[in-house]
């Protein structure tokens, strides 16, 4: 989802859009930079700089802040004007965004295919504004962006009938990633959540609650065209009976206009599945456990068996508490699911994630020779395997070798001690750092002195509380020791 939201998101602006965003993004990060380097970076000239930094300036304008200017030029140089915080700035940027995304007419026509799903060039014409040829290229234009992302999904022309087909669960999953990273829904790890942004109908709502209403507005717009979900197997099936058993929601049933019970079924499955996949923070770890260990009372299911036979295989590894068990199976499930049914293999093929955690490469190891003795139907083994160890390890306890230890040895201020630990601890998990008095077995010492120590150990001096640099200085130490335990 990521991989959507972030890497792909300027195929569907305009050069120039994307032009913009860039240069606002160096100019607020840089604070002050020359116009030349500038040009160079964004690869234009300085005189085509100029025109975009005033262009920028007239669409930041058009978002009605109480301020006239973000930025300055003076001489051959140009700066962000000072006093605007963080958070206002990222504001400004993904308002700037979904303007962009709004008035971009590559993703109008995209937006326009995903809900329509067979028109006429003449109707896009005439609802878009575009004139005849230049919708043919547009038309041409998505085709590319659909091919470099390596998306299972076609448009297809006759004349002058233009319709997006493939499977019915790729489009709607694609539809559903789509709004979300044009209007910037999802939180990315450089970003905070706005959940000011998705239309204007949705200003006052939470940001969970805006997704559950573009992916509910996808599936009743789907299926009042007429393009149901066909292909929910039995074993999905299975699974989702037991989801109903903890989300059964007579009013959403009701919301569904088929009168086909197995055709509504399968209509709920995936309306479920999706929920949990893409709006994770829908289910808590109390709904998992529950989950998790109501899964485990389906035989003969082959998602089912894979996933259980994963957690034995690290149970045995690894000392996991019962109900961390029951969220690892879940995880294993919905994920798996998942892999099967609604990530498109071709476009996961490009992200596979590194990591040089050995935690995570053990249990990539476990779930792939678990793949191989299930011969479970999952595409790239490798890249299913690599993803699912990244969530699944998230989950694991830490383990004694793991934990880092910590002395801490004051000459002068000996009443620091516990101010040091207690503040520690409240950054770092106590399964993760333990303290210790025997130095000889610490892996960090700290200290207001000299203290002897081997070149195994880390040492941090810290001489005075109210001094923020010590502070940094040690919970740096803290976190590198961390990072190389767990590497």
């Amino acid at each position: 989802m990521e991989y959507i939201m972030n890497t792909f998101s300027s195929h569907y602006l305009t050069r120039k859009q994307n032009e913009k965003l860039k240069l606002f993004t160096v100019v607020v990060t840089e604070k002050y930079i020359s116009l030349n380097k500038l040009s160079e970076i964004l690869n234009i000239t300085m005189y085509q700089t100029k025109i975009l930094l005033v262009e920028l300036e007239e669409n930041v304008g058009q978002l009605e802040y109480d301020f006239s200017s973000l930025f300055f030029q003076e001489k051959n140089t140009i700066g962000l004007i000072e006093g605007f915080s963080q958070e206002l700035l990222l504001n400004v940027f993904v308002n700037l965004k979904k303007k962009f995304f709004d008035e971009s007419p590559f993703f109008r026509l995209l937006l326009y295919l995903l809900k329509y799903r067979k028109t006429r060039v003449v109707d896009i014409s005439e609802k878009l504004m575009f004139s005849k040829s230049y919708s043919y290229k547009l038309i041409s234009r998505l085709r590319d962006i659909f091919e470099s992302q390596r998306i299972p999904i076609t448009i297809n022309s006759d004349f002058e009938s233009i319709s997006l087909e493939g499977n019915e669960k790729y489009i709607r999953t694609y539809h559903y990633l789509v709004q979300v990273m044009a209007y910037n829904v999802f939180a990315d790890r450089q970003t905070r959540v706005n959940i000011d942004l998705v239309g204007e109908n949705y200003k006052s709502l939470q940001t969970t609650k805006v997704k559950h209403e573009i992916l509910l507005s996808i599936l009743e717009n789907a299926v009042s065209r007429g393009y149901l979900i066909q292909d929910i197997d039995k074993k999905s099936l299975e699974i989702f009976n037991i989801m109903k058993e903890l989300y059964e929601d007579i009013s959403l049933t009701k919301l569904i206009p088929i009168n086909n019970m197995e055709e509504k079924e399968n209509e709920l499955a995936f309306f479920y599945f999706c929920r949990q996949l893409l709006i994770p923070e829908t289910t808590s770890k109390r709904d998992k456990v529950f989950l998790g260990e109501k899964f485990k009372s389906i035989k003969g299911n082959k998602i089912v068996d894979f996933s259980v036979a994963v957690l034995e295989a690290l149970s045995e590894k690894f000392h996991i508490k019962y109900d961390v068990e029951n969220i690892i199976l879940y995880e294993c499930i919905i994920n798996t699911w998942a892999y099967q049914n609604i990530y498109f293999e071709n476009l996961n093929g490009t992200t596979s994630q590194y990591s040089n955690d050995n935690r995570i490469h053990e249990v990539q190891n476990i779930i792939l020779n678990t793949v191989l003795n299930f011969e479970l139907q999952v595409g790239d083994k490798e890249l299913f395997a690599n993803k699912l160890s990244h969530i699944l390890s998230y989950f694991l306890p830490v383990q004694n070798k793991e934990t880092v230890v910590i002395a801490i040895s004051m000459l002068h201020h000996p009443e620091y001690v516990p101010v040091i630990q207690n503040k520690l601890l409240a950054i770092f998990n106590e399964k993760i750092i333990k303290f210790s008095s025997n130095h000889n077995e610490a892996d960090i010492l700290v200290s207001d002195g000299i203290l002897n120590h081997d070149n195994s150990q880390d040492f941090a001096f810290f001489r005075d509380i109210h001094n923020k640099d010590h502070w940094d200085n040690l919970n740096s130490v803290v976190q590198a020791r961390i990072i190389s335990k767990l590497g």
